[in-house]
């Protein structure tokens, strides 16, 4: 502990910095008219120190299921809700991710099929 003090006194601080990556590069799925549908992504931390942020989508259709994280490697789920689409409709949008460890943005793609 008086190491530390003796650092912080004389202005040197070590910093432990996270670094986030993610498992994807897009989101590309189709989605049947009323029909729900799950996915999911990971999120690591390449760097040190606890990797902490938030989750959001531009696009109600895709929900956020794990909003927050924590931790070194965490899952994020999504829910993607065909209520409301119609055949042939493509809905474009990104999922951005907020962190101490950088910001990431994961575009998506997501097309209403047929009915079978």
């Amino acid at each position: 502990m008086k190491e530390f003090i003796d650092k912080l006194s004389l202005g040197i601080v070590d910093y432990e910095v996270p670094s986030a990556s993610v498992d994807v590069e897009q989101i590309i799925l189709s989605v049947k008219p009323e029909e729900t549908k799950e996915g999911g992504f990971n999120i690591y931390n390449n760097g040190k120190g606890k990797l902490k942020g938030v989750i959001y989508s531009s696009n109600r259709h895709l929900q956020i299921k794990t909003q927050t994280f924590c931790g070194e490697k965490n899952h994020i789920s999504f829910l993607i809700d065909g209520s409301y689409l119609k055949e042939g409709t493509i809905l474009k949008g990104k999922i951005t991710v907020v962190s101490n460890g950088g910001e990431i943005v994961i575009p998506f793609l997501i097309k209403v099929e047929e009915y079978s």
